[in-house]
Order: C-alpha cells, then sequence, then structure tokens
C-alpha cells in the first residue's frame, strides 16, 4: 500500500493521507486463476485502503463464467447486500460513526464463479467508469478518492488431464512377472502444474501379497513404494515427494511390471494430483487387477 508522501512534493501537505487499492486473488481451483472446465473457481476483492468513509464499485464478470454464490466481508461498518445481476456484482460499503477505514489485505467480498464447458480465457475487471470512493476531511472542495489501482484478473478455463490404462487389470498369474502401461495425457488445451504427483492405493493388499512392484524410467527399473496404512497397500511416484512439472502437451506412457504371491483380486486406484492445491485431484484411475494360480 501507500506511505505517507509518497511522490509528493516539497510543501505539499501529505497528513493525512488517503489511498484506495483493489485487486483480485483466486482461491479453489488447483493453480492461480485456472480452472478446469466445468469446475469452480473462488475470487476475492480484496483492499488496501487508508482513511476511506465509503465504498461504490462493481465487479464485471464476463459471459460464459457463471456466478454460483458470493459472500460480503465485513470491512465497512454499513455495507448493503450485494447487487449481483448478469455480468455484474456491486458493493457499498460505508462509516457512519465518521471513523474511516484503514485495511490492508481485507477481503470487501467473494464470489464463486462455474466454469464453462468449454477452454478460454475470461477477463475479470473492475469498472472504471463508475467507481466512487470518499472521504471525509472537513473541509475543501471534494471529498472524492481516486484509486491507485483497480487490478482485475485473467481466468484460465483449461481441459483436465487423463489417466488410462488398457492392460492394467491383467490376467496375472502367482509367481509371474508382468509388465502393464499407464498413459498420462495433458492436452494442449490443458493447465501448466509446477508439481503434479501420482499416489495410489492398492485396496486389501498387505506387502506379502506382492514380490515385486517396479516401474521404468527409460533406463532403469525402480521399486515403488509398498507402505502398509489402513489395511492397504499405498505409495507416490512422480519425483516424489515435491512432483513433476506437468506442461500443456504432456504425454507419458509409463510401463510397469508386477509379480504377484496371492491370487485374488486387487482394486488399484491411482491419482494424479497438485502438490500446490493441497493435493488436489486432477485425475483418477479405478482398475482391479486379477490375479491367478
Amino acid at each position: 500500500g501507500a506511505t505517507d508522501g509518497d511522490g509528493a512534493s516539497t510543501n505539499v501537505i501529505t497528513s493525512p493521507y488517503t489511498h484506495v487499492d483493489l485487486w483480485l486473488e483466486s482461491s479453489g481451483s488447483p493453480s492461480a486463476n485456472q480452472v478446469i472446465k466445468g469446475a469452480d473457481i473462488t475470487y476475492a476483492v480484496k483492499a488496501d485502503m487508508k482513511n476511506v468513509m465509503g465504498a461504490d464499485f462493481t465487479l464485471n464478470i464476463p459471459a460464459g463464467l457463471t456466478i454460483k454464490s458470493t459472500a460480503l466481508g465485513s470491512v465497512f461498518s454499513t455495507q448493503d447486500p450485494l447487487v449481483v445481476e448478469s455480468g455484474k456484482i456491486n458493493f457499498k460499503g460505508h462509516e457512519m460513526d465518521g471513523t474511516p477505514v484503514d485495511v490492508s489485505g481485507a477481503t470487501l467480498f467473494t464470489v464463486t464463479l462455474t466454469a464453462p464447458d468449454t477452454t478460454g480465457s475470461y477477463v475479470l475487471s473492475f469498472d472504471e467508469t463508475s467507481d466512487d470512493f470518499s472521504m471525509f476531511p472537513g473541509y475543501g472542495p471534494s471529498t472524492h478518492i481516486y484509486a491507485a489501482g483497480l487490478t482485475g484478473a485473467t481466468v484460465k478455463v483449461v481441459d483436465p488431464p487423463t489417466i488410462t490404462s488398457s492392460d492394467i487389470q491383467g490376467y496375472y498369474l502367482t509367481g509371474e512377472t508382468r509388465d502393464f502401461y499407464v498413459l498420462t495425457k495433458n492436452p494442449s488445451t490443458g493447465g501448466d502444474y509446477q508439481h503434479a504427483l501420482f499416489k495410489y492405493v492398492i485396496q486389501g493388499a498387505v506387502k506379502a501379497d506382492i514380490k515385486t512392484f517396479q516401474y521404468y524410467t527409460g533406463s532403469a527399473w525402480v521399486d515403488m513404494q509398498l507402505i502398509e496404512e489402513d489395511g492397504n497397500l499405498v505409495g507416490e511416484f512422480g519425483i516424489a515427494p515435491t512432483g513433476f512439472h506437468m506442461i500443456p502437451g504432456h504425454s507419458a506412457n509409463t510401463q510397469f511390471h508386477i509379480e504377484f504371491n496371492t491370487a485374488k483380486n486387487y482394486s488399484f486406484i491411482l491419482t494424479l494430483v497438485d502438490r500446490d492445491a493441497g493435493d488436489y485431484e486432477l485425475a483418477r484411475l479405478d482398475k482391479t487387477a486379477n490375479v491367478y494360480t
């Protein structure tokens, strides 16, 4: 935010000063300002304010994004209900007791948006022709505050990645090593994920059930994790635990081989998660491996 005297000429009175700066911050989706088509993303209208008595502004929502819900903050002591219309949200708040608002990084309101079923970029913007922020200096010809910044955001709607396998189900024979492949694809219209990671669960299995489980790096076979947890075997791969950078257009057909000791059906659950979004699930594969003697 601004500080007392920023950019002021000599002999200009700068105390008390006023300041308004609004911007948008996203949450609730795998990456900032990025959402999978058909999913939700939440934006908070953030504010730095100094000696502000009132605010009246409109956030423009582009066609294609659907307003799912809104939540009003409590920055001003008196606030009108948000006016939600097609393509815009209006905020009005003011102080009645003469005490101005001084805040840094405060949330004025949030809006949750549902992305369309088509990819593309959508621009959220503040209406700079109608914004009105006020002060009450007690003297002078004007009570208007010119905002230092009204910064919108561009939402990128992306296709989700996919995980598929045509042969993970087997069949398998105990005492015999067999290969299977898992194809991971992030389309050219997909997102950019800095730290993607695979997690897997083999339900109802213990270490004694599996003799060998490895994947091929392209130059060597590497053991997969087999951790007993809550009656299952679990693990991670894909540069665990930090994850790998998965860019749009990524395609990898990973080779595995496995040898079972125990004949039964094993439920495999493989998920691709975004570590930067709290292990948000990007894609999922559920298959049953059939093992016989």
